[in-house]
């Protein structure tokens, strides 16, 4: 039996047309035995991405990391268009807004 998890995953995008902004970003979580990986994807709507993966060795820290993310994407007007059920919980992932926006899930990535 593997110790690997399936990744768990949220996607959040913001767009203003006035203020030019069209931007998305990603993280994934994965657990594999007691190690956790989150890989950061982000930048402009339909252009390449910057990533960012970083290790962690207790849930407590990777927590704490995925929580300083999402208080600044909630400072900046991002959205949720996507979440998975298993994405870990945390205070500012449930302040943060879900949309439904169409486009938006299509330039996603």
């Amino acid at each position: 039996m593997s110790d690997h998890k399936p990744v768990a995953h949220l996607s959040l995008i913001c767009t203003n047309i006035v203020e030019n902004k069209y931007r998305a970003y990603s993280i994934e979580v994965r657990q594999y035995k007691k190690n956790y990986q989150v890989r950061c994807a982000w930048g402009r709507l339909k252009s390449q991405k910057r990533q960012l993966l970083k290790s962690f060795d207790d849930q407590n820290t990777m927590l704490h990391f995925i929580e300083q993310i999402l208080k600044r994407r909630y400072r900046n007007d991002y959205q949720i268009i996507a979440q998975s059920d298993d994405f870990p919980e945390t205070p500012s992932l449930k302040l943060l807004p879900y949309t439904d926006h169409i486009a938006g899930q299509l330039l996603l990535f």
